[in-house]
């Protein structure tokens, strides 16, 4: 999907959008070295010196979006806190243009183009010129009933302005998944490879559905 796409000079969907697709969802833990080397050390970020933070990386391939199909690596290297605390999104690659430029320009989304390689239990992330981010191999255990997404708060950094949004939904197909998380030190994702060497829940979404709202300047 990675390329020219003739139809950006189309308006961008308004917000909210209303996405679905499968997805992998790791949860862990990161040192305050590498949260804040991943958040590129924002004033709020809370990443206490002996505690770190909770960080997220979250893997989806969209089959519905009003942009189309598309895949993405997102990355939260812990919360952000301006009045109201939200995940920050420090990284997030898409295989798609039309995506990079409504989240650019709806969310402030750090959207980059990558290429993605996406098998049944792996996936391989790289830049435009080949070079690997990530890769992430899994193996999905047993069967959760439906998971319920309370609208969570995402917080995204657009120059001196924060932005705030919500994204909530639910999934269905919910399965504990062992993950092996491989980046290589040039990566700029490369402080995320400790997300998995201590304990972390990592889950497999076979149907996602979400709905992200609106989002509003926080000066």
């Amino acid at each position: 999907m990675l390329g020219a796409d003739p139809t950006l000079s189309l308006a961008v969907p308004p917000t909210p959008w209303v996405v679905s697709g499968r997805a992998l969802v790791v949860i862990g833990h990161l040192g305050r070295a590498h949260a804040r080397a991943l958040a590129g050390r924002p004033r709020g970020f809370a990443a206490p010196p002996l505690m770190g933070s909770f960080a997220a990386l979250g893997l989806v391939d969209y089959t519905d979006t009003p942009v189309g199909p598309y895949h993405e690596l997102a990355v939260s290297p812990g919360v952000l806190w301006r009045d109201l605390p939200g995940a920050l999104v420090s990284h997030m690659f898409v295989d798609s243009a039309r995506s990079q430029l409504a989240g650019r320009a709806l969310w402030g989304l750090p959207k980059e183009l990558a290429r993605f390689t996406w098998e049944p239990t792996r996936v391989v992330v790289s830049d435009p010129a080949d070079q690997p981010l990530l890769s992430v191999t899994w193996e999905a255990q047993g069967e959760w009933p439906r998971l319920g997404v309370p609208p969570l708060p995402v917080m995204t950094l657009r120059g001196p302005r924060r932005q705030l949004f919500t994204a909530g939904g639910g999934a269905s197909g919910v399965r504990r998944a062992r993950v092996r998380l491989s980046i290589p030190p040039t990566s700029p994702l490369a402080p995320l490879a400790a997300l998995t060497r201590g304990p972390y829940l990592a889950l497999w979404l076979d149907h996602l559905r979400l709905r992200i709202s609106d989002a509003f300047d926080m000066l």
